[in-house]
């Protein structure tokens, strides 16, 4: 799931939500629309400044990464910092439904996966 969804649908979505046991709403879309862009593993906060200017308040966009964690479409991770920071899982049998590496670079405070992933091509 993790970067394959950026390119699914809404209907797509909508069937994987149902799938997990969760109403379909327009919010979780969203949120996940917006993890499945993501090259990093992102915060609550950087996920509200995106979303709030489509019109869903921070708690509605926070509830929705629970309940998205909690059905196991999202992973939850904390960085070291203490901040947790939210990426899409993948559908059974690839990568990210293992655990793997995320490394924080002190200098930046950038997240990324620890393969080299979140490089710019080039």
């Amino acid at each position: 799931m993790a970067r394959s969804k950026a390119g699914q649908s809404a209907e797509q979505l909508r069937e994987q939500i149902r799938a997990a046991g969760l109403r379909a709403t327009s919010p979780r879309i969203a949120v996940l629309q917006s993890l499945g862009r993501a090259r990093t593993p992102i915060s609550h906060a950087e996920l509200a400044a995106e979303l709030s200017p489509k019109g869903w308040d921070r708690a509605t966009i926070y509830r929705n990464l629970i309940d998205l964690t909690n059905a196991g479409l999202v992973r939850r991770t904390d960085m070291g910092d203490h901040l947790w920071r939210f990426e899409l899982r993948e559908s059974a049998g690839s990568h990210a439904t293992d655990e793997h590496p995320h490394f924080m670079c002190e200098a930046v405070r950038t997240g990324g996966l620890g393969n080299g992933s979140d490089r710019e091509p080039g």
